[in-house]
């Protein structure tokens, strides 16, 4: 009997292996390129502290690629770089207790996602 080919990671079956060497290269292998990429991101800088770089020159004659944050939190020290960043701030991070917490060390999250992304790193570390 036929035994269509099967893709390893998610065990989808296909007519044929160039269907399956598609499936692999665009949709399990992204995934898995993205997962990949995500998990070997540092630790210690996250996109949501990076700041954004304004590339041309200030109108007061400043520096090229001088930084500028217009947005300034009234509660607390920290500015952004965009109206909608200051917002979102206020209103998750501000003077409020981290909500998301790891179940395998003491560290804590304002966002579902980087917490999701700190314990996938925990259970990565425990297949290798």
């Amino acid at each position: 009997m036929y035994q269509r080919p099967t893709c390893p990671m998610c065990h989808k079956a296909y007519k044929n292996a160039n269907t399956l060497k598609s499936h692999i290269s665009q949709d399990c292998g992204k995934l898995i390129r993205t997962l990949l990429a995500i998990l070997s991101r540092p630790t210690t800088t996250s996109c949501r502290t990076r700041v954004s770089v304004d590339r041309e020159f200030s109108s007061d004659g400043g520096l090229y690629g001088e930084t500028r944050k217009a947005f300034a939190c009234p509660n607390c020290d920290k500015s952004y770089t965009l109206y909608h960043n200051l917002k979102r701030h206020r209103k998750i991070e501000c003077g409020k207790a981290k909500t998301f917490h790891c179940p395998y060390c003491p560290r804590s999250y304002y966002y579902k996602s980087d917490h999701r992304i700190h314990v996938m790193r925990h259970e990565m570390k425990q297949f290798n």
